[in-house]
């Protein structure tokens, strides 16, 4: 009977322990993904702001904008949230450091998966085009190889479905979920960079960087 009530005992203080972590998850939203009522609480992502790839076309499907702004880090950065020349919900899908495929593929999934998309601003960085006529074009790390290619021990394809449901499960049942709500929490009035469910990067690191030397250190 003892050792009995000892396993019920820890049974339940685990899966409190779970429930618990899984709430306080829920309720941050480190990753701008859930239409909760507690998104204004904590509007600061700043642990998504390295988390482009993984999370903004699970952002763009949720918030099914009108505009959509397909580039690298240039226009994740440096584009401004609102502007008259958008129309209805703008959707930031720069992605930093990817390629021309990279931003079509992510981008064609947006206007896909949203079904309202009107408007496309496509950003030209004329560097993307400084390669040879024979260079070869893969569709490593894009969105469809990233999910429906990922490879598993053995070289086993994970079917897409099964892929896209352990990311999206990742986003609240993990402990890499844990420790970024509680960074996301932390860091709400410091100058760290963060993502807004819209996906437009607020640069706020370079604020102390502008502090400590000047404009010319951009």
């Amino acid at each position: 009977p003892v050792m009995q009530r000892y396993l019920i005992i820890c049974a339940i203080s685990f899966v409190s322990f779970l429930l618990i972590g899984i709430g306080f998850v829920w309720l941050v939203d480190p990753y701008g993904l859930n239409e909760s009522s507690f998104l204004e609480n904590f509007p600061r992502k700043t642990a998504a702001s390295d988390k482009g790839r993984n999370i903004k076309s699970y952002q763009v499907e949720n918030i099914k904008p009108q505009t959509l702004i397909i580039g690298n880090s240039r226009v994740e950065l440096g584009l401004p949230p609102k502007h008259n020349y958008y129309s209805g919900t703008t959707f930031n899908m720069g992605l930093p450091g990817a390629s021309v495929l990279m931003q079509y593929d992510y981008g064609w999934h947006a206007i896909k998966a949203s079904g309202s998309i009107k408007k496309v601003i496509l950003a030209v960085d004329f560097t993307d085009f400084l390669s040879k006529d024979n260079s070869e074009q893969t569709w490593d790390g894009n969105w469809q190889f990233r999910l429906k290619h990922r490879l598993s021990d053995g070289q086993k394809n994970i079917p897409f479905n099964i892929a896209r449901a352990e990311e999206q499960l990742g986003f609240v049942f993990s402990q890499d979920a844990l420790v970024d709500s509680l960074f996301t929490v932390a860091q709400q009035n410091k100058d760290v960079n963060a993502l807004s469910e819209n996906g437009f990067n607020d640069a706020r690191l370079y604020v102390s960087l502008v502090r400590a030397e000047g404009f010319n250190a951009l």
